[in-house]
């Protein structure tokens, strides 16, 4: 179930984040000119794999019993773990962050939505009750909008509800997920959850070794046309993410903290990965045959639960994947050759 609620996400993230790796074909791709590589063999980086924690754990049983949680609605006061709605502003000196006044936002106190010092100022209050706070937010808070900011909340509140979850009993997990102990059950999970974060440790170190080859290697300079195909390919992509999540492209921007400067160095960035890429396949050869291609396209259908590989491609374009699955070998390429060493150990 976890791999269902992250493929979507993940998998447009992945492809959509891929195509910036490589220019469209369109621009002059010999870099040489440019680009002097570094030693692969000096790349070193660290596979990191986080333990699972409490709040992983929490989340996803949640979304496991989604469908058989009961609401008790009720006046308050409110507690740790109710679900509340409300009425909520957000405004940076006046200017307004979020506004959810007409719509409403709701959430369970304790997520964290808006941060602990938002949640602690809900313990207490009941339905009608009006309520106000300034939080001062690290620059490395999550939440680009908030990053940094000093930002004054108003609400009030307008229902609360105990959470009321199931008892993960032996018969429960059999008769809802056909586990045949709730022992089972949440080892299952755990287990997910583990290769989830193995999965996550090893993006984040592919990502570390592509990003170091451009900073080692000597940069001179880039096609202005490549630039300009890395551009129009990260404003294609925030206006992906703003149509998957109901929102504008400039609440996207916001979201991710990227005001002119910073958009400009992203694009900077992808061009400079473009062209360290596209030289190591050429150095490389790394080429995909027709039938290398078609089982990567199986395979990758069948990973993320497609039906087929016509069902994959009509959602994302043979373009799309191609680039996505020849640099995904070039960086296995990076990895077989690179010095990678282990940080930490996977404690259960």
């Amino acid at each position: 179930m976890i791999k269902k609620i992250r493929a979507f996400e993940v998998l447009a993230m992945a492809i959509a984040g891929a195509v910036l790796l490589t220019g469209c074909g369109k621009s002059d791709n010999d870099y040489s000119r440019y680009v002097t590589l570094a030693d692969i063999s000096s790349l070193q980086v660290e596979l990191n794999v986080e333990p699972v924690s409490d709040e992983q754990r929490e989340e996803a049983i949640d979304g496991y019993l989604a469908d058989e949680i009961d609401y008790e609605y009720g006046d308050g006061p409110i507690e740790q773990g109710n679900y509340v709605e409300m009425t909520l502003t957000a405004t940076e000196d006046g200017t307004v962050l979020y506004d959810f006044s007409e719509d409403g936002y709701e959430l369970t106190v304790g997520s964290k939505d808006f941060g602990e010092e938002f949640d602690a100022e809900l313990i207490g209050k009941k339905v009608g009750d009006p309520f106000a706070l300034t939080v001062t937010y690290d620059s490395t808070y999550s939440d680009g909008t908030l990053a940094g900011k000093t930002v004054d909340y108003e609400g009030k509140v307008t229902n609360v509800a105990k959470v009321i979850k199931p008892e993960i009993t032996d018969t429960f997990v059999k008769e809802k997920f056909g586990a045949s102990s709730a022992k089972e059950w949440l080892t299952t999970i755990e287990d997910e959850l583990i290769s989830q974060n193995q999965s996550d440790a090893r993006e984040t170190m592919r990502d570390d070794l592509v990003m170091q080859l451009v900073e080692k290697s000597t940069i001179s300079g880039y096609p202005k046309a490549l630039y300009n195909e890395q551009k129009k390919l990260i404003e294609n992509e925030f206006a992906q993410y703003a149509s998957m999540f109901g929102c504008t492209v400039d609440e996207i921007y916001d979201m991710f903290g990227m005001d002119e400067e910073a958009f400009r160095e992203e694009c900077l960035n992808a061009t400079y990965r473009a062209m360290v890429l596209t030289l190591v396949q050429q150095r490389e050869q790394i080429t995909l045959s027709e039938d290398e291609l078609r089982q990567a396209y199986e395979d990758f259908a069948k990973q993320n639960e497609y039906d087929s590989v016509d069902e994959l491609l009509a959602d994302y374009g043979e373009e799309e994947l191609k680039n996505y699955i020849i640099n995904e070998r070039t960086i296995d390429f990076l990895e077989e050759h690179a010095n990678i060493s282990d940080a930490n150990s996977l404690v259960r």
